[in-house]
């Protein structure tokens, strides 16, 4: 019996790579369409205790939690809250919980690459939304994968490498951060 395997988030880059590599290997995924405002705790019950899927792959926040320039705290407050009922569900109907995360639960202090050992110790308000997500996927649902990604790029004009793309297009003086070390990831490598 094969798996069924559910995509939140199916719409944006990394997503749509999941969806088309998956395809190449004849993996198929369940990828329902948003609610008009989003994923929500009512949607999201209603959604697993009909679907029941096998495992989950939420993608749902993608382009905040990986793209986005800037994210209001309401915003992450809402994701965190939704994603709290998500591990609820998932332990509930024994659901394998893939949730993604990010280097931003770091201070980047370290002159080399953090481990899964590593204590997080985010600075702004993303990394923390992002290090609570990890504390409440862990207490709450026994059967879940926290994937940290480093810099995940895509090809949308409005994701970091598409903003870097347009900004260097222009004549004005180009400032970047020369306190950051990273790995660039492409989403198809994510995927």
């Amino acid at each position: 019996m094969r798996m069924r395997l559910m995509l939140l988030g199916g719409g944006n880059a990394l997503g749509q790579a999941l969806i088309r590599l998956g395809a190449e290997e004849d993996i198929g995924f369940l990828a329902p369409r948003p609610p008009q405002d989003g994923w929500d705790a009512a949607s999201l019950t209603q959604l697993l205790d009909d679907t029941r899927p096998d495992a989950l792959i939420n993608l749902a926040y993608y382009f905040d939690w990986f793209q986005a320039e800037t994210v209001s705290e309401q915003r992450l407050a809402g994701q965190e809250r939704a994603i709290e009922r998500l591990a609820e569900l998932c332990q509930h109907h024994n659901i394998v919980l893939l949730q993604p995360s990010s280097y931003r639960v770091f201070d980047g202090s370290r002159a080399t690459a953090y481990s899964e050992k590593d204590e997080p110790v985010p600075l702004g308000l993303r990394g923390q939304a992002l290090w609570r997500i990890e504390k409440s996927v862990r207490a709450t649902c026994p059967q879940h994968v926290l994937l940290r990604f480093g810099w995940l790029l895509d090809d949308s004009p409005d994701g970091t490498l598409g903003r870097f793309l347009a900004r260097a297009e222009t004549p004005e003086e180009l400032l970047l951060a020369d306190d950051r070390r990273g790995n660039p990831t492409p989403v198809d490598d994510a995927a």
